[in-house]
């Protein structure tokens, strides 16, 4: 799924433990999309807002990289430690 397809990005806020994530939706969709990934150009999408709370503490943890590849193009890059999710 993109954001190609005609969807329309729109800035939404997040609210989880007292604080207050400022990133962006789909209108409509309730698809939500990874503040650090977007700036960085790469669109990792959730479809609630408890997916994207545990990928954003992955950044937090440093499970989650986004690198840039050859051609200037960004992938995220995912490690699996066991016993280092922190539970919602």
């Amino acid at each position: 799924m993109s954001a190609e397809k005609g969807e329309e990005l729109q800035d939404c806020i997040v609210e989880y433990a007292g604080m207050r994530i400022k990133t962006k939706c789909m209108s409509g969709q309730g698809i939500y999309l990874c503040p650090i990934c977007f700036t960085s150009g790469h669109m990792t999408m959730f479809y609630n807002e408890k997916d994207l709370i545990h990928h954003l503490i992955a950044h937090a943890e440093g499970l989650v990289h986004v690198t840039r590849s050859r051609g200037g193009r960004t992938r995220s890059q995912q490690r699996t430690l066991l016993g280092t999710r922190t539970p919602i």
